[in-house]
């Protein structure tokens, strides 16, 4: 197997942080140890957690109305990925996958040497997945459907009746469903969707504390699964970390126990940000978007032929204003924009954005 490079994750070691508004970081502004109160002296490094923290997957359990041997714990939502991808896959494989995308969705499976087959959600359809297409793609050599819920890069939920079809086409085809989840508990109306497998219990859901939570430094995932795939999990885990990281595990557990306060503080922040980015996105005659169901991203469509890379580029080294090319995401002509930062980083930010982008019209495309 020849791993290859995941273009997005090179790109983020080396511009987040180094520029003075970054509207690229997913995450909401991180949380201190003393928004959990919590402190060095409530944490011991070592303890009994060989298939993790038993308390933390109690809580992550008693959540999602699951057992606990349903839950395995991860180094975050990445190796979450990792394993699910190891455990379900070998080359020749057929994979179903949505675009636009994350990445490392796409990037894993080819490594692996699967035939990765692709699942439009098209703009014009809200960035949705279409019943129809989605059962004209799958076949009964497709042995995953990867997606993502909230959508990323688009921030727009699958409703539950939509992944509940999704699901039951996927099993008639026995086909595995894969829903990466990390920004499926923050919907800006109504309830959040449910996960994947509590849908299906042959589905798989994965997620994390790290970008609706700001804790993203925590790097403690975790995967909802059958109990048959759990095991396997672990086994392949052993190869990769044969124990979590006590310590982590321990806030993490902290932070589940407030989960509902720490989401408030979250819509809280989003609930100021939110407004400055739907003014600017509609207040312009070069941009669209769909407009986020939730979450902490949004996915704005440039017009008039700009280019994605060459503005975001562009708006990075004149402006010192971060937004990540839709490029990554099998999306050419789209930025992607985050807003579950400080408000001001954004607000300045954004009219860095307009100011670039005018700019880059009137002298790049001046008919436009």
């Amino acid at each position: 197997m020849q791993f290859q490079p995941i273009g997005y994750l090179e790109w983020m070691k080396d511009h987040f942080g180094r520029y003075k508004f970054d509207l690229a970081n997913p995450a909401v502004k991180s949380l201190t140890p003393a928004d959990l109160g919590v402190t060095l002296r409530d944490l011991e490094f070592t303890g009994q957690n060989y298939r993790g923290h038993p308390e933390l997957l109690k809580a992550i359990a008693a959540r999602f109305d699951v057992s606990p041997a349903n839950v395995v714990l991860t180094d975050g939502a990445s190796m979450a990925i990792a394993l699910v991808s190891f455990a379900l896959l070998e080359p020749g494989h057929q994979v179903l996958l949505e675009v636009p995308n994350y990445e490392p969705l796409y990037r894993l499976p080819v490594s692996i040497g699967c035939d990765v087959r692709i699942l439009e959600r098209p703009y014009e359809k809200g960035f949705q997945i279409d019943l129809e297409s989605f059962q004209r793609r799958i076949s009964r050599n497709t042995r995953v459907a990867w997606m993502t819920n909230l959508h990323n890069p688009s921030g727009v939920a699958t409703d539950p009746e939509r992944l509940r079809a999704i699901c039951q086409v996927a099993r008639d085809h026995g086909t595995t469903v894969v829903c990466s989840e990390v920004f499926r508990d923050f919907v800006f109306e109504g309830t959040p969707p449910p996960p994947a497998f509590k849908i299906e219990p042959s589905a798989v859901s994965i997620a994390s504390l790290s970008k609706l939570y700001g804790l993203d430094g925590l790097r403690v995932g975790w995967i909802l699964c059958n109990e048959d795939l759990a095991r396997r999990i672990e086994l392949i885990r052993n190869h990769l970390s044969v124990l979590g990281s006590f310590l982590c595990e321990q806030v993490t557990l902290v932070a589940f126990r407030q989960l509902d306060r720490l989401l408030s503080r979250t819509r809280a922040i989003v609930g100021e940000n939110l407004p400055l980015l739907t003014e600017f996105v509609e207040g312009r005659d070069d941009l669209d978007w769909i407009r986020p169901d939730g979450g902490t991203v949004a996915f704005l469509r440039l017009r008039h032929g700009v280019s994605s890379w060459d503005f975001a580029r562009f708006l990075h080294e004149k402006y010192s204003t971060l937004v990540v090319p839709g490029d990554f995401f099998w999306a050419k002509g789209y930025l992607r924009v985050g807003f579950g930062g400080e408000r001001d980083v954004l607000q300045k930010g954004l009219k860095n954005f307009g100011d670039g982008l005018t700019e880059w019209r009137r002298t790049r495309h001046p008919s436009a």
